[in-house]
């Protein structure tokens, strides 16, 4: 964990226990050590803030391109560790500096949903994380986080992670489109269950 991201992290602690009301649950089903993807759904731009206040380990996110460009942003951006993906095409050097994280024996953080819910519900999840699971052979620990309405201050969000899913479990053998589909809606689903009504 850089010195960055450990300051960085000392913010959003304060912030999770006084601007917002924040309750976890089984967060400690992450692993110690070992690359692993984290997934979660995506209702707020608070989200990393909000899972790197309880996660102890620094978490590496793919984050959208336009983050990059703006000059005060960008550094604070990568300075937590996130690195730049373009949406929508093939973006062969993001998918390069994933891999180098989970072989790092690091965290990587994914929204599978590409972006954040405007409604609260989840949109379908991209197969990007799945598809990076059975490449590696890495498991994925699936993160629900729920809010009724709009995060806003004050305001309850539940964040609850569940069991690991095991890459053997998501049935990605060749990595055809009919395997991946099938394990990004298993992963959906798993991540489906853990938000709180």
């Amino acid at each position: 964990m850089t010195k960055f991201y450990r300051f960085v992290r000392g913010i959003a602690i304060i912030l999770t226990k006084t601007l917002f009301r924040v309750k976890y649950k089984n967060m400690d089903k992450l692993p110690k050590e070992g690359g692993v993807i984290l997934c979660a759904n995506h209702i707020s731009w608070w989200d990393p803030i909000f899972m790197a206040a309880k996660v102890k380990r620094q978490i590496f996110y793919m984050s959208k391109d336009e983050l990059f460009h703006v000059p005060v942003l960008k550094t604070i951006v990568r300075g937590l560790g996130a690195f730049p993906v373009k949406r929508g095409s093939a973006d062969r050097s993001s998918l390069e500096q994933a891999m180098e994280v989970i072989r790092g024996g690091h965290i990587l953080g994914l929204f599978p949903e590409g972006t954040r819910s405007k409604t609260g519900e989840m949109g379908k999840f991209k197969s990007g994380a799945v598809m990076l699971a059975g490449k590696l052979e890495a498991d994925i620990v699936p993160v629900g986080i729920s809010c009724k309405g709009k995060v806003r201050p004050f305001k309850k969000v539940y964040m609850t992670m569940g069991d690991a899913i095991s890459y053997k479990d998501l049935g990605i053998e060749k990595g055809v489109a009919s395997e991946l589909r099938a394990a990004s809606a298993l992963l959906m689903e798993r991540v489906r269950e853990l938000k709180e009504d």
